[in-house]
């Protein structure tokens, strides 16, 4: 299945969000195009690829375990935490920007250890939204499903991932591997604690 990619607003300015929470304005407009959204029945028990965390940091925030599944070109993620948390807590006035608080998931498309992408998990008016950026590019924000008071279902296209800035594509029938980082009032929070979640192509 590949996804549709569309043209879109040009964004003037995104906030990106390194791994250590350093923040970094990107100046150039990125462009902005469509990653697919889909749904899907709770899986986790079915996901092998799994990157804990212990109970270590306090707040709503404090990430439990993640889960990844790869068929094909989508990709589908769970994460728990340890508390219920409700979406407020990751409120912003616009998709935009992340508000004070902040839940980033990071994707290593190429396997060479650094971020790729930077997908954040934004809740504004009303809706909380998985939007993703990077390379240059931006993607219209993506549905997240809520399962229960802990856990947060996300599937989504990622072939888009592997197009060059829109002209070529390179070889996207590889591995990938994702993360997870948290920040509430200040505290960060990551999982898994180091390194990366590998999440096998099926």
């Amino acid at each position: 299945m590949r996804a549709l990619l569309a043209a879109a607003v040009l964004v003037a300015s995104l906030v990106a969000c390194a791994e250590g929470g350093e923040e970094v304005a990107t100046t150039q407009a990125p462009s902005t195009h469509t990653v697919a959204a889909m749904t899907a029945p709770s899986v986790t028990e079915e996901m092998r690829t799994i990157g804990q965390d212990p109970d270590d940091v306090e707040g709503p925030l404090d990430l439990k375990q993640v889960a990844a599944r790869r068929q094909g070109d989508l990709l589908q993620l769970e994460f728990e935490m340890w508390e219920p948390w409700d979406e407020a807590v990751l409120e912003s006035m616009s998709l935009l920007a992340p508000g004070a608080n902040r839940l980033t998931l990071f994707y290593d498309v190429d396997l060479d250890g650094r971020i790729d992408y930077r997908g954040r998990f934004i809740f504004s008016e009303g809706v909380l939204s998985l939007v993703i950026s990077g390379r240059g590019q931006a993607f219209e924000p993506v549905p997240v499903n809520r399962l229960d008071e802990h856990v947060v279902s996300v599937v989504h296209a990622v072939d888009v991932f592997f197009v060059v800035l829109g002209e070529e594509e390179i070889e996207s029938e590889i591995d990938l591997q994702v993360a997870m980082r948290s920040e509430f009032e200040g505290v960060p929070d990551r999982a898994p604690d180091d390194g990366w979640i590998r999440v096998p192509l099926a």
